[in-house]
């Protein structure tokens, strides 16, 4: 859950057809806001550290692929790091569903994949923005039209 989060906050929705220099998504909230509130890992925080000092993952004329196994082993040689080998399944894992859920994240109208315990207040919000969001696309396609 944590690597789809952070692919969710990390990418770079166009809000228009014409939006040829989007913002991370992470840059259009507030600081304090619920949305940039990660899971908990706790007790992996290490591994957490470890993927995002990795890179998270890699990239070829194909746009982002997860990190491989050589990559990881490098990291591990040059760094010295001793990381178990179900350490290291965990951050292949992360790679891989940071990779995967990064291209639906694209969408500006990707839900994020996690929400911590709201307050009222904060399910009004989204309430609020989802109507928002839906009369924005009916304008969109009036004008399309």
């Amino acid at each position: 859950m944590y690597a789809k989060h952070y692919a969710w906050l990390s990418a770079r929705p166009k809000t228009h057809n014409k939006d040829d220099k989007p913002q991370a998504r992470v840059n259009c909230f507030e600081e304090g806001h619920y949305r940039l509130i990660m899971p908990d890992v706790a007790g992996a925080e290490h591994i957490v550290q470890h993927w995002k000092k990795c890179g998270m993952f890699e990239s070829n004329m194909n746009g982002l692929i997860p990190l491989s196994w050589r990559e990881l082993q490098a990291y591990r040689d040059l760094s010295g790091v001793n990381i178990d080998s179900w350490e290291c399944e965990q951050i292949i894992d992360m790679s891989k569903a940071y990779v995967a859920f990064s291209r639906d994240a694209d969408d500006i109208n990707c839900i994020a994949p996690y929400s911590p315990d709201l307050t009222e207040d904060q399910e009004q919000e989204i309430k609020a923005q989802t109507a928002n969001n839906a009369r924005n696309i009916l304008r969109s396609k009036k004008k399309a039209s």
